[in-house]
């Protein structure tokens, strides 16, 4: 390409393009440099014409207190000396009408040795763009934070009224059918003991609902207690060999957050392997591994196609995944699944062992 040629076309390019040489002299700059540099010394950054010195421009502002300056030098210098082929740095300017975005981008000039071409172009509504869905998104965590603790809250009220309220109502309903039953004739015992019978049934069942909502282990001894408890209850109603270990959480305790969003998690785990995978072990481990507190579950069942999976479970409404990976993320942990056809499942998650305590 000849030079005039290259010359109408950076000419008429919007982005700002210098050419600075070596020592970070400007030796060239194009319409749109130029006509933006009015504006630079408004927002107090400093004329650059051609001529001037943009790494001096950046040595000043830098002894003048502008947080980006250090960065953007440093970034430029490493370009010039061929350290790096590209760098980049936006920053922001506070001005009357409020803040203002940039980009500058260094990178070398062909045919030179030392040589780098800039170029300056203003990012504010893209940058406002971003920060209006970092906070929507923020809006949202918090949103789905204070569901799931009032859901939380919510299940432990349940719990404890059916066990004050209907848990009592049923254990004085089956102390009146003994006392009833001391003072009914032989034949019409059968009677008695079948309400017995379904009155049994009706506290077991309910025991088991009030620890579904809220387990008290949970609450009154912690996390591992809890996953014993769970792990023990599937283990008998599904008949699957379901095994439990945890290694270095004996001496510390997670606080209430982490504990019940990886309970939870276990949970809704654990739900699914049993129910789905066909597995004939599974493991479940909870460790903790400074500064994290791990758990896996590992099953040897039939496995699936995790993508495919997916789809499934987002065309049927399922929140199973989606919703293991929404709790951890909210006391920031992750989850991570694994797994393909014929070999089994691993779900894994991790979540901060932060302001843990001696237990007890």
């Amino acid at each position: 390409m000849n030079a005039p040629l290259a010359q109408s076309i950076l000419d008429s390019l919007d982005s700002r393009i210098a050419v600075i040489d070596g020592d970070g002299a400007i030796l060239e700059a194009n319409p749109s440099w130029e006509r933006f540099d009015t504006a630079r010394s408004e927002l107090g950054l400093g004329s650059a014409k051609v001529g001037s010195n943009f790494l001096e421009i950046l040595r000043e502002a830098a002894r003048g207190g502008r947080a980006f300056a250090p960065e953007g030098l440093k970034g430029i210098a490493s370009v010039i000396a061929r350290e790096r082929t590209f760098a980049s740095l936006d920053y922001q300017v506070e001005t009357p009408s409020g803040t203002r975005w940039f980009r500058v981008c260094a990178t070398p000039l062909e045919g030179s040795e030392r040589g780098a071409v800039l170029s300056h172009a203003e990012t504010t509504e893209r940058m406002s763009a971003l920060v209006e869905l970092e906070v929507a998104h923020e809006r949202q965590r918090n949103l789905s934070s204070r569901l799931l603790s009032a859901q939380e809250d919510e299940r432990r009220r349940i719990a404890g009224e059916l066990h004050d309220d209907i848990g009592q109502s049923l254990t004085a309903l089956k102390i009146t059918l003994h006392r009833l039953a001391a003072r009914t004739p032989v034949e019409a015992r059968p009677l008695i003991d079948e309400g017995l019978r379904v009155t049994d049934d009706t506290l077991e069942r309910l025991r088991l609902l009030i620890h579904d909502l809220r387990p008290p282990q949970l609450d009154a001894l912690g996390l591992v207690d809890a996953l014993g408890w769970l792990v023990e209850r599937q283990r008998d109603a599904t008949g699957t060999d379901i095994r439990f270990s945890f290694s270095g959480v004996e001496e510390h305790r997670p606080p209430p957050d982490i504990e019940v969003a990886c309970f939870r998690v276990a949970q809704e785990g654990l739900s699914n392997a049993t129910q789905h995978a066909k597995a004939s072990m599974i493991l479940v481990k909870l460790a903790y591994e400074d500064p994290l507190l791990k758990l896996v579950i590992q099953d040897d069942g039939a496995g699936f196609d995790e993508a495919a999976g997916r789809r499934s479970a987002i065309q049927s409404g399922s929140l199973g995944l989606v919703g293991m990976e929404e709790r951890a993320r909210l006391v920031g942990g992750r989850v991570r699944l694994t797994t393909a056809p014929g070999a089994g499942t691993t779900l894994s998650a991790q979540f901060p062992y932060r302001h843990a305590n001696p237990a007890g």
